[in-house]
């Protein structure tokens, strides 16, 4: 019966989620239809960072909200980071990265930006973790909604939806915000409140997968008109932060976690490492393509790089999850 416990669709859309992000970082069908592309990358492939932030709320911010657990979440995440870090720092000299930043720079980027352009969700996680814990814990389920909906707001003015409050009173408090994060898509504004439907969703008492497989297919309908909309307005100052976003996550996730089964452990390590060491391929690729000629047709056709890079990073990272579980068996 405990094999039967299991979400196995989260455990799938893991992998899923994780390809959407490289494809967010390619853009693969850029030079074959624009609006196409946006709706992929900018759209559809946004559900990626809300599955995920969900997906920890899910199984993590339940009562009663055992500290112990949160701080085990935390360290992990925290190594995680500190190893990809390590992982980039060749790419970052490279690139120039420790010549131009100052201190403060330096604090921005490990607290909020990342040290990588991808490893901004790691410390976003922690600091989402930790506020939706408070909130769940001290607050209570309805004011840590309200609370978490408040700071997405103020995040979606700062995102998708900056040109509306561009020039008015408004914009010097972001213009502060600014001074230590680049975006307000980072743990403060963007995570919490996707960490608090996930733990709430654990606690509901009835899944309705009919239901929530037609309000997803409303709510992306809506996502994408309102993605259009401000890309059209000139409004998107960046473009991860909808209104519209967070139906569409919350019924997607709610129709994902409706199916119990055995679950798929390894995938979870598999899109895990699929998301650390995409750009890493990326580059590779396009070295490649420049000792080779043969080879600068990947770099030629986004399309063909985006599914090289994929292929390549899955089964790099398949590849690490089976030597993972194997030596998690011969430490048991």
């Amino acid at each position: 019966m405990e094999k039967k416990n299991g979400y196995p669709l989260i455990d799938v859309f893991r992998v899923i989620a994780a390809v959407l992000i490289v494809a967010i970082h390619i853009s693969p069908l850029e030079g074959l239809t624009e609006t196409g592309d946006f709706v992929l990358t900018r759209v559809v492939a946004r559900l990626a960072v809300p599955f995920f932030f969900m997906t920890s709320g899910f199984f993590l911010l339940r009562p009663p909200f055992d500290f112990k657990k949160l701080l085990g979440f935390v360290k992990r995440t925290a190594i995680i980071y500190l190893i990809a870090t390590v992982i980039y720092i060749p790419v970052n000299i490279y690139d120039g990265y420790f010549t131009r930043h100052t201190v403060l720079g330096y604090i921005k980027d490990i607290l909020f930006d990342g040290t990588f352009y991808h490893l901004w969700y790691l410390p976003a996680a922690i600091m989402g973790a930790v506020i939706a814990w408070l909130l769940l814990r001290y607050a209570g389920k309805i004011a840590a909604v309200a609370v978490s909906a408040v700071l997405y707001i103020v995040g979606v003015f700062g995102d998708s939806w900056f040109g509306l409050i561009k020039g008015s009173f408004i914009e010097p408090v972001y213009k502060f915000i600014f001074i230590f994060t680049d975006h307000t898509r980072c743990g403060l504004f963007f995570a919490p409140l996707f960490f608090v439907l996930g733990a709430l969703l654990f606690t509901r008492k009835k899944t309705a997968p009919l239901r929530d497989g037609l309000l997803l297919a409303v709510s992306l309908a809506a996502l994408t008109a309102e993605a259009l909309l401000v890309k059209n307005l000139g409004f998107i100052r960046h473009d991860s932060m909808y209104f519209a976003l967070v139906p569409a996550s919350l019924f997607l996730f709610s129709l994902l976690s409706s199916f119990r089964g055995e679950r798929k452990k390894s995938l979870a390590t598999v899109a895990a490492a699929t998301y650390i060491i995409h750009p890493m391929m990326i580059i590779a690729v396009r070295f490649a393509a420049k000792i080779i000629s043969p080879l600068k047709i990947l770099v030629d056709s986004r399309l063909l790089l985006f599914i090289v890079v994929t292929v390549i990073s899955l089964a790099v990272s398949f590849l690490f999850a089976f030597v993972l579980g194997k030596i998690k068996k011969k430490v048991r």
